[in-house]
């Protein structure tokens, strides 16, 4: 009886270890989980790449450079030298220009320092303006600051396709004048290309130049 007892647990042990027919507890596998990438903020990514770009100030009428003039761009400012030349690291992409000169204009501009690191940018002077007919209040027609001497050339040519009676007024690089059909054209003085025309509306002549005032031109009588 013993023996036969022996047997039996013989065999079920053989049954167990050789996974028998009782019910089996199915094994669990751990994978672990991709650790989630760290998510930069956009205020936290880093600018376009900074290097050096170079800034040369001209005075736009008598094409000088301009020395000890104050140029600020992005979180730069600096001056430039007696050549009209600074330089500056700034990022390569599309920048705020502020230049500001003592007896000039301040002016402001946009330029693309990716595609051209080397600017050139020109500022005027108040008292070398043409801004109304004349040139003077007592309408000497000549700019007793502008000393020129010939001989002269043709630098371009333009059509204005209608009658002009009166002179143009120059601005800051730009002429403007109007014809006989009240169109006022404004004028780059350096590629003779129009700026812009503007057709006053409700008057049939222009009997006068234009007058600018404030960067802006007006018509004057």
């Amino acid at each position: 009886m013993i023996r036969r007892l022996v047997l039996v647990a013989a065999f079920v042990a053989l049954l167990a270890g050789c996974g028998g027919s009782g019910p089996q507890t199915p094994s669990t596998t751990t994978v672990a989980k991709p650790k989630p990438k760290p998510v930069t903020h956009p205020a936290q990514r880093p600018s376009a790449k900074v290097a050096p770009i170079r800034v040369t100030v001209l005075d736009g009428d008598r094409r000088v450079r301009v020395p000890h003039a104050l140029v600020k761009v992005w979180r730069k400012r600096s001056r430039t030298d007696r050549h009209g030349v600074t330089f500056m690291d700034t990022p390569r992409r599309r920048l705020e220009v502020s230049i500001a000169a003592r007896g000039y204009t301040p002016e402001t501009f946009r330029a693309n320092f990716g595609d051209r690191p080397w600017q050139t940018f020109r500022i005027y002077r108040p008292d070398l303006q043409w801004p109304f007919y004349g040139a003077t209040e007592a309408r000497t027609q000549a700019q007793p600051n502008l000393r020129i001497r010939p001989p002269f050339r043709l630098v371009w040519s333009l059509g204005m396709g209608r009658l002009i009676e009166f002179p143009a007024v120059v601005y800051n690089g730009f002429a403007y004048i109007g014809n006989s059909g009240a169109t006022i054209h404004s004028i780059s003085m350096r590629s003779g290309k129009f700026a812009w025309i503007h057709a006053t509306p409700g008057t049939p002549k222009m009997a006068s130049s234009p007058g600018v005032e404030n960067n802006s031109s007006s018509t004057t009588r």
